[in-house]
């Protein structure tokens, strides 16, 4: 069966007893499907109980009893991923798409169910193949079955089973070749190679068949390279589409590749198996509101639902990448564990909001702790301010007393004018002496020689309370022939500040 998002498509297989193989002519496949009354479909728009009703009504028409039917499910609903190289790559590979597996915007939110497939293709080399699908739409899936008392062999998304039958056509026996599913209401692309897949690509600008086609003519070479660095197949060209879906969206992409010598696109039919396939013949009931069938079924729906029956009449031993494995073993878990595990996170919850009200009124009380604390700290801090602030009103009246003491000191100045009257050469007469707010002393006198002038400075420069000695100038006197100048002298610091250092002593 094939389930699409507005159609169930079923084919029942019929061996007869002269038959060896299926392919033979005794071999017959009765195709049938049912449509959805709702444009929407049944599964994006929740009806599910239409659903239970269309599946009714196919198990009524064919008899199905216990016999499992093989899903297909169609690519809108479900995504593959797939890994190809050494056991250590493809583990890496593994681990890393694990991760990524629950950002999965694309298949809508909740949870997600995975099938797996792995196999020894080589010595040394492994295929993994990953389906990736919605776990409510599947959980009500698998309900819809199980009302209508049908069991599920399995489920696997759709591309798997058109990669399956181009195998089991042997088209991509000696290269791999380009494979596109546009039953559905999207194209899905994949890569197939002697019945396995190696890639799923959905272009999403893809709407019909000759959008379609230009994705694919602007995709070919970047395919290609994929298909040699990441497949390990450098000796092969893809040169072979096999499109599969119906005549308005695969003439499109036949005719646009006609005469292209880089691509030879051609339709996927079933002529090569030789099956003798009936489409299924309803009549109305009267009575009846509606009717479910729609006859005929196109030659090329066969090909999709042919795919997906594939392995329960050739080879029930092939791999398949289940997507209700897990849904499955949930079910199978007894009433026990299925209330525990239905019910844990509630336990869990109230486990979790009982800790943390302990750990929130342990905190509310410390946090009072901490905050009669900090309110006998903040008083504290406060009586330390308004002393510190006494205590630098003070400071601040003391600095300024000894500013106003160090800018009204005086020198000794009788002192300096005895000792300079008494170094002055017979001939050198001082005129003034000035002390500067800086504590600098200017000196103005007249000599006869102006060798007098060296021996002056001379002298000066070895009284104690002088440590600077400049001479700013001399000039020619105006009344006689003598010289005058100007000598500039500063105060030692500890001259100038014995008197601050005094003060600070006694504060």
């Amino acid at each position: 069966m094939r389930i699409e998002d507005d159609r169930l498509l079923l084919a029942s297989a019929y061996k007869s007893t002269d038959a060896v193989q299926l392919n033979e002519p005794a071999d017959e496949m009765i195709v049938d499907q049912v449509r959805c009354s709702d444009p929407n479909g049944w599964i994006n728009s929740g009806r599910w109980t239409e659903m239970v009703e269309a599946l009714t009504t196919l198990k009524q028409r064919h008899q199905i009893g216990d016999a499992p039917i093989a899903v297909s499910l169609s690519g809108d609903f479900c995504v593959t991923r797939i890994s190809v190289g050494t056991v250590e790559d493809v583990d890496r590979d593994l681990t890393a798409l694990a991760g990524r597996i629950p950002r999965y915007l694309q298949l809508g939110p909740g949870g997600k169910v995975t099938g797996h497939t792995r196999e020894t293709i080589g010595p040394g080399m492994e295929h993994a193949l990953t389906a990736v699908g919605n776990r409510v739409r599947l959980q009500n899936l698998y309900e819809v079955f199980r009302m209508c008392d049908i069991e599920i062999a399995w489920v696997e998304p759709s591309l798997v089973s058109l990669s399956r039958l181009i195998g089991w056509l042997g088209l991509d026996r000696h290269a791999p070749v380009l494979i596109a599913d546009s039953f559905g209401q999207s194209w899905e692309v994949g890569i197939s190679f002697e019945g396995r897949l190696l890639l799923d690509y959905r272009p999403a600008a893809a709407r019909d068949g000759s959008e379609f086609a230009d994705v694919i003519d602007h995709h070919l070479e970047r395919l290609q390279r994929f298909c040699q660095r990441h497949r390990g197949m450098s000796d092969h060209q893809l040169d072979q589409l096999f499109v599969g879906g119906g005549p308005d969206k695969v003439n499109p992409v036949v005719k646009r590749f006609a005469n292209d010598s880089k691509l030879s696109v051609s339709a996927i039919t079933l002529e090569s198996a030789s099956w003798k396939i009936d489409r299924y013949n309803s009549t109305v009931i009267e009575g009846a509101d509606e009717v479910y069938c729609e006859v005929p079924i196109t030659e090329s729906d066969t090909v999709a639902i042919a795919a997906a029956v594939l392995p329960l009449i050739a080879n029930p031993e092939l791999p398949k990448p289940d997507l209700l494995q897990e849904i499955r073993r949930d079910r199978g878990k007894s009433f026990v564990r299925r209330v525990v595990g239905t019910f844990w996170p509630v336990a869990a919850a109230v486990i979790l909001l009982s800790i943390g009200f302990t750990m929130v009124a342990n905190e509310r009380l410390r946090a009072e702790r901490h905050r009669q604390q900090r309110d006998f700290v903040e008083t504290q801090m406060r009586q330390t301010q308004v002393r510190m602030a006494g205590v630098q009103e003070m400071r601040e009246f003391v600095t300024h007393l000894q500013t106003i003491e160090a800018k009204t000191f005086t020198p000794h100045v009788n002192q300096i004018v005895t000792q300079m009257a008494q170094c002055l050469p017979a001939q050198t007469r001082l005129r003034s002496m000035v002390l500067d707010a800086e504590h600098q002393i200017h000196l103005e006198g007249w000599t006869a020689q102006e060798n007098d002038i060296y021996d002056v400075i001379s002298y000066v420069r070895r009284v104690p309370e002088i440590n600077q000695v400049a001479l700013l100038g001399t000039n020619t006197s105006a009344d006689d022939d003598g010289l005058v100048f100007q000598i500039r002298l500063g105060m030692r610091p500890e001259h100038r500040d014995s008197r601050t250092g005094e003060s600070s002593s006694h504060e």
